[in-house]
């Protein structure tokens, strides 16, 4: 694993090194977190040539990496190819979160407003959050087309990883659709049926465990 040809860090890594260290308040802590951003950027290059480094390359790579790679993309913005966003177990929800607190916060009220339950409204922007990383796009940007095309590519590459698309994934899917269509940013959600009726089931989802995160 080695930085890609003719790839260098930019004035956006040291940037980006210096704000994860930042993220610790012990003088220890951020220079351990800025020694794994230094390390990270000395293998792959920066954060722009990381995204060059082939799908299953990038998944094989430390936790410790993979968990600064994470902060960095989500702090820079750049979008990220959809099969390492499902691949990937990285809590994308919390760093999306933490860059856009106001808008979490929002979101959560609708979802509320609408009836959702807290379990329900966190794998509901944690879904949204991936589709925000898949896109480059701020969460409370992503609306109509890019919404609805970033969640086809979610889903497709959910289906190429798993050969099927389980309700873990497809449910708060279902369930942010509705939420996108309340804020005026998606259509209006079609009827979720199993030849006849059939809700989401919410319920399976707090008992299973997922493949993917």
């Amino acid at each position: 694993m080695t930085a890609q040809p003719g790839s260098r860090p930019g004035a956006v890594d040291d940037v980006l090194i210096d704000g994860y260290g930042r993220l610790r308040a012990t003088g220890s802590a951020c220079r351990n977190r800025r020694a794994v951003a230094r390390r990270f950027t000395r293998i792959y290059g920066g954060i722009q040539a990381w995204g060059q480094v082939p799908v299953e390359e990038r998944l094989a790579a430390s936790v410790v990496l993979r968990s600064y790679a994470a902060w960095a993309i989500v702090e820079h913005g750049d979008p990220v190819d959809v099969d390492y966003v499902v691949g990937t177990p990285t809590k994308w929800a919390n760093h999306v979160r933490d860059r856009e607190p106001v808008v979490h916060a929002g979101f959560v009220a609708v979802a509320t407003d609408l009836g959702f339950n807290p379990p329900e409204i966190k794998r509901m922007w944690a879904t949204l959050a991936k589709l925000s990383v898949i896109s480059g796009t701020p969460t409370d940007v992503i609306a109509d087309d890019l919404y609805t095309d970033t969640r086809a590519s979610y889903l497709a590459a959910i289906q190429r990883r798993c050969g099927n698309v389980p309700k873990i994934f497809g449910t708060p899917v279902f369930g942010l659709n509705s939420v996108m269509f309340h804020l005026g940013r998606g259509p209006a959600p079609k009827r979720r049926t199993r030849d006849g009726n059939r809700k989401p089931d919410w319920d399976a989802l707090a008992i299973e465990v997922p493949v993917l995160a």
